[in-house]
């Protein structure tokens, strides 16, 4: 991993925004959802993508990713941890675009996997969610529309079967 340096015009009041798959929620034994510590560690880069928050908004990160939530942590987190910010703006990209907004926080090149995850569970520990996109309710709608997708063809059928009793009735 190539050393980065920090970025100097990005404040450490900087909100960075971390998009949140469905596996990085965390439900605590009081019912409170939290990004897990998964969501602040890469394990190929170790590079962690981020937006610039004063820079975009929740609906823009979000806007190709409907079953993504988002988490926010300060860039006073990570770089406290000896981590670096860097710009990395995507130009042209097939899926997104482009994106202005698009940061890296980047440990540093000495980091062992050991002190990455202590570091990952910290900024998971500060971050906050600001989009929660509640896995359940989407299960939910989507058994909503499996149920009355069901109950359309059950009617149909039985619809069928009246016009087929009917023509067979008249024609007798």
């Amino acid at each position: 991993m190539p050393l980065r340096i920090d970025d100097p015009t990005i404040p450490d009041d900087e909100k960075l925004w971390r998009r949140i798959l469905e596996g990085w929620l965390h439900k605590e034994p009081n019912g409170v959802v939290r990004p897990s510590s998964v969501a602040f560690i890469d394990r190929l880069s170790g590079e962690v993508s981020v937006n610039l928050g004063s820079e975009t908004t929740p609906t823009h990160v979000l806007r190709h990713y409907p079953d993504d939530s988002l988490a926010e942590v300060r860039a006073t987190v990570p770089r406290g941890l000896g981590h670096s910010i860097v710009r990395d703006q995507i130009v042209n990209d097939s899926k997104i675009g482009n994106d202005p907004s698009h940061a890296l926080v980047c440990p540093p090149p000495t980091r062992t996997t050991n002190q990455r995850k202590s570091d990952a569970r910290k900024m998971a520990g500060a971050a906050k969610l600001i989009v929660l996109r509640d896995p359940a309710v989407k299960r939910q709608s989507q058994s909503n529309i499996k149920e009355k997708s069901a109950a359309s063809s059950r009617l149909f059928r039985l619809w069928i079967g009246m016009k087929s009793f009917a023509k067979k009735w008249s024609a007798d």
